[in-house]
């Protein structure tokens, strides 16, 4: 599989944080 480029993983780590701050609001 290719590597992921910086702002890729600062994409995906963005998203990861938005979705868990989401969940927990929702909570």
């Amino acid at each position: 599989c290719r590597s992921l480029s910086v702002a890729e993983a600062r994409n995906v780590q963005m998203f990861g944080r938005n979705l868990s701050l989401d969940l927990a609001q929702r909570a």
